[in-house]
Formats: C-alpha cells, structure tokens, sequence
C-alpha cells in the first residue's frame, strides 16, 4: 500500500505546483493601474465596501453603475473613469473579482443591489470580457438593471439580450485591434432594436483603462484622457435619456 501513498502525495504535490504555476501566470500577466489611476483613488469620495470600490458623487446623483473590469485588468486602473463619471452624479461601484476575471463572479452585481439602499436606477457594464460578462449575467433572469454598456465588448450567442426591457450603449474604438469586430457586428443581432453604437475615432482597447499599452493592441492617435473624455460624455448622455 506504501506505493497508493506515494502516487496520492505525488499527485497532490504536483496539483499544488500546477496551482502555483497557474496563480503566477495570471498575476505575471495582470496589468496594473497606472499613477494617474493610482492618485484618483486616493480621493476622498473612495472608499471600498463589501470588496467593492465605490466612487460617491459630490453632487445629486442621477444613477449607479455597477463595472466590470477587464480581463487581467485590475479593478483599479478604472478610476479615472470612475471619477469622472462621479463628477457628473454617477455613483460607480468597480467589485473587485477573482483572479481580476470578471467571468468568475458574474453575479457580483446582484450583492451590490441587494446590499444598497439607493434609489437611482442602477446600470451595469464593463470593459472588453467585463461588459460579456454583464451580458452573460443579465440574458439569465429577469432584472431590474435599467440598461447595459458595452466598452469594447460585446456578448457571446448564450447571451441573448433582444427581447430584454433594457437600454443598451455600446462604444469601441477606432484603433482597437483586441476587439473582434466581426462577432461585434454578428452580436448586434442580439440586442433590443433601439441599442445604441457609437465609435470613438482614433482610440483603442487599453484607452477605456489607464494600465499602459495592451499587448497586440492598435495605436491610439488620441490620449487617454480625450477617449475617457468621450466615453463618459456619451455613458452621461445615455443615463439622462428618457
């Protein structure tokens, strides 16, 4: 039996080294937030809840917005974002996932809602595998999200959104050579009639972010701060519409 003892220690062991090795990758290939996102979250108006990164407005708020980050992204390379979207009374909620893979806790939303007492409508999104994983989450069940946003994202065909009551935004980028623009296109085909599309000219993937360059990514012939500029103009101008 000394031999059955050998082969379970050993196989535990190399379960263990695989786990390592695995836990190392994803942190070797993680992308960190840059200073500018480093100093937004030193704000007074941060704080963190429930492992979840909230941006309070300083003024009346108008909705909340629950964000999923990117894939390998971590939550706070978004608070450049986040602030300025708080600036004009939207209240963020960045929950802080897994492994920095948003598709590992897809409900992370439902806790915020349940945890909160605000009365605003609350719309969920993401960036890139963020905002499929809103997708994914919502195409479930019945929801009382007022609307979803798409930042370089899109869902897959086990997220059909078509027939849901909810207002839906989507904005790529020019430059964006991560995205798959022809499964964008074929997504579209899933979503209410009344979606709207929006292209911001001469940005890429890493510019709805502030964590450096995204390997194989086109470049951006707009800064970071002209595309989060955009960005938050058309999620505001979305939120207020009636």
């Amino acid at each position: 039996m000394k031999w059955l003892k050998k082969i379970f220690i050993t196989v535990i062991f190399l379960g263990f080294i695989m786990s390592f090795l695995g836990i190392l990758y994803l942190n070797f290939n993680t992308y960190s937030p840059m200073i500018q996102a480093a100093y937004e979250m030193n704000r007074e108006n941060v704080y963190i809840k429930d492992n979840t990164i909230i941006f309070e407005p300083s003024k009346n708020v108008v909705a909340n917005f629950i964000f999923y980050q990117g894939g390998l992204v971590k939550p706070e390379s978004y608070a450049v974002l986040a602030q300025m979207l708080s600036d004009e009374g939207i209240r963020v909620f960045i929950p802080r996932m897994p492994f920095n893979l948003a598709i590992l806790n897809q409900n992370a939303y439902k806790d915020i809602i349940q945890n909160s007492l605000y009365m605003e409508d609350f719309y969920i999104g993401g960036h890139s595998l963020g905002g499929a994983t809103a997708a994914i989450a919502l195409s479930k069940e019945d929801t009382s999200i007022k609307g979803i946003i798409f930042l370089a994202g899109y869902g897959t065909d086990d997220s059909n959104l078509r027939n849901k009551d909810i207002k839906v935004l989507s904005i790529t980028a020019e430059n964006d050579e991560i995205f798959n623009w022809e499964r964008y296109e074929a997504y579209k085909a899933l979503l209410p009639n009344d979606s709207m599309f929006y292209t911001i000219g001469g940005g890429n993937h890493a510019g709805f972010g502030f964590y450096g360059e995204q390997k194989g990514d086109g470049i951006a012939e707009i800064t970071r701060e002209i595309q989060h500029r955009i960005t938050v103009e058309r999620i505001v101008d979305f939120i207020k519409e009636k």
